[in-house]
């Protein structure tokens, strides 16, 4: 899968790609195009933190990664049995992980049933602001953003993202 990130903010899945990577080998490029002149790019290939953090192994634990990289039919098996041991840890694994696969209405739905039985919590707020940015629900995402730097006025993230989707 390739997406894209501003700051750290996901823009969306750009495409999927096959299985079988060997049909893709010595044939993918990276390639950035600007429309200004005054226009730059920093790229990061690995050599300093990445600001995204929402895809990581220590993020979402080893066998949730594996379960919705294996397939979303078996990541939805995984989702239910974690909903039976741990409601919230459940569905910010379940939201996060849908965002990840670009799953975006279910994540929207996993982390709203979380907001409604814990109103302040701030990952399900990140993420939520988040899927809705990338689903076009701008205002949506604002007042999510709004609500995250209530409880931490001092979020970079949160300020970075509410100033680009203020923006559009």
């Amino acid at each position: 899968m390739i997406f894209y990130t501003i700051n750290g903010i996901n823009l969306g899945i750009a495409c999927y790609l096959p299985n079988n990577l060997d049909d893709l080998k010595n044939n993918l490029y990276p390639c950035i195009g600007l429309r200004s002149q005054d226009a730059s790019v920093e790229a990061n290939f690995g050599r300093k933190k990445f600001k995204y953090l929402t895809m990581t192994n220590n993020d979402i634990g080893k066998e949730l990664w594996e379960a919705c990289w294996i397939n979303s039919k078996t990541f939805d098996q995984y989702a239910e049995l974690k909903n039976k041991s741990n409601e919230t840890l459940a569905l910010i694994s379940r939201g996060k992980a849908y965002l990840i696969i670009g799953k975006y209405k279910e994540a929207y739905a996993a982390l709203t049933e979380l907001l409604e039985i814990e109103s302040e919590n701030n990952m399900a707020l990140k993420y939520r602001g988040e899927v809705n940015y990338i689903m076009e629900k701008y205002k949506e995402s604002i007042s999510d953003l709004e609500n995250l730097l209530k409880i931490k006025p001092d979020d970079a993230w949160a300020k970075e993202a509410c100033k680009l989707v203020e923006g559009l």
